[in-house]
């Protein structure tokens, strides 16, 4: 029992020494020295340069706390940039770690600015770092919240010459682990550019966004979102543009996609021009088979533009669509309103590459007059002038051969239709494919 004490008492002292000599070594380390190995590290891994140009911060109580600054990734095998960040701190807890667990309190980012590149041949600057590790996680992740501000984004297409730039971006993110997030809030500034040529871009449009997300969860099967809503407005585009879209209650699991809710609306005023667009849908899809179902959609509408309608027009529609993008099928039943008229139509799409159109529509009655733009002042004709013209339009119609090179065919029925003072009633137009050939019966007398 004496030895056993012994050999207890050296165990300990043994034990403090090491610990002792740990905390020594940890307290006069200097951060900087790491610096070179953590810059070979990522460059023999990940083929990329990755230079900390400022200090490397360490703290080890009462929580691990570490900050970097001025850091700078190159691109794949290049010294080109990739993404820089002005400073980063990260603050994790020390006990979890024994239990192979890593709690990060906070994640505070500033001054991030990251290029990503779609090239010519479809590859993306950044495929490589998504690319899987062969070697699982031994350990989990638990990362209470991210802070991100002061950052840029820039996404550069070659192929079609377009960019997109997410400047003065913060993010903010609730929870997140391995398989879930708890809530996501960013907010950007958007700028659309042309790319004149490769020193040279041109802004086109520029938005104020905003994005929200709550509960999201996702494995390798499954991916689901009790909400999301994204919206943008513009002072830029004429007078005022704003546009949003929300989605709620997404799940995906395996091939199947359904969304209880799509809702996206539409505002635009420029002069005398105003657009006003809502749609409300839920989705159900089979990704496998890439079969696509609108059920109950609506949508309400309102425009006005003088140079090609007299007055504001309006109206609603309910339906349904159904798209089967692997036998090049679309089929779509639309009822409603076009100002003081009543629709309802019927359209069908088969094999998109040789354009097979199907239609048939029927309206109750239909007040051209009341479409077209107003005649100002100096449209006026005289009054021969203009019996005449009404005169050659009993015997002659409408040039359809615009029409000649595409599959078209179909029906309108009108009940009552009313142009230029002209009532008519019980009208159907018939468009048949082949000879350029399109019956008219019932014609204006």
């Amino acid at each position: 029992m004496k030895r056993l004490i012994q050999y207890g008492l050296i165990f300990l002292m043994l034990t403090f020494f090491l610990v002792a000599g740990t905390v020594v070594v940890i307290v006069n380390l200097d951060p900087n020295a790491l610096k070179p190995v953590i810059q070979q590290w990522v460059e023999e891994n990940k083929q990329r340069s990755f230079i900390i140009d400022g200090d490397l911060q360490l703290a080890f109580y009462p929580r691990i706390n570490v900050q970097l600054s001025d850091v700078k990734l190159s691109e794949y095998q290049r010294n080109d940039p990739f993404a820089s960040i002005e400073n980063v701190q990260i603050s994790v807890l020390i006990w979890p770690l024994l239990r192979k667990q890593v709690i990060v309190e906070n994640i505070t980012v500033k001054g991030v600015n990251v290029k990503l590149i779609r090239y010519q041949d479809g590859r993306m600057n950044f495929d490589d770092l998504l690319e899987a590790d062969d070697e699982p996680l031994t350990f989990t992740v638990d990362i209470a919240q991210i802070e991100a501000a002061d950052n840029r984004l820039v996404f550069l297409d070659e192929i079609t010459r377009q960019s997109l730039v997410l400047n003065d971006m913060h993010l903010t993110t609730g929870r997140l682990t391995a398989d879930s997030v708890r809530q996501v809030k960013m907010q950007s500034r958007l700028i659309n550019v042309r790319m004149e040529n490769a020193d040279s871009i041109a802004p086109e449009m520029t938005f104020e966004t905003e994005l929200k997300i709550a509960n999201i969860s996702f494995n390798e099967q499954a991916f689901s979102s009790d909400s999301m809503r994204l919206s943008i407005q513009s002072n830029d585009y004429g007078d005022h543009l704003t546009a949003s879209i929300s989605v709620s209650g997404l799940n995906k699991s395996n091939d199947r996609l359904a969304v209880e809710l799509i809702y996206f609306e539409l505002a635009a005023k420029q002069n005398e021009q105003t657009a006003q667009i809502s749609l409300d849908t839920s989705l159900a899809a089979r990704l496998k088979d890439q079969q696509w179902n609108l059920s109950k959609f609506r949508t309400d509408f309102d425009f006005f533009h003088p140079a090609y309608v007299g007055k504001p027009v309006y109206g609603h529609f309910t339906g349904n669509l159904n798209l089967d993008v692997l036998s090049e099928s679309m089929q779509a039943a639309l009822q409603g309103s076009l100002s003081d008229s009543t629709i309802q139509a019927v359209f069908q799409v088969k094999n998109f590459s040789e354009q097979n159109y199907a239609f048939d529509v029927e309206i109750d009655q239909l007040d051209l007059d009341s479409l077209l733009p107003a005649q100002t002042p100096e449209m006026h004709e005289p009054e021969t002038e203009k019996n005449a013209r009404l005169s050659e339009s009993k015997t002659q119609f409408p040039d359809f051969s615009v029409l000649k090179d595409i599959n078209l065919h179909g029906s309108v029925r009108i009940g009552e239709l009313s142009i230029n003072d002209i009532r008519s009633s019980s009208i159907q137009l018939t468009i048949e494919p082949g000879q350029h050939r399109f019956d008219i019966r019932n014609p204006m007398q």
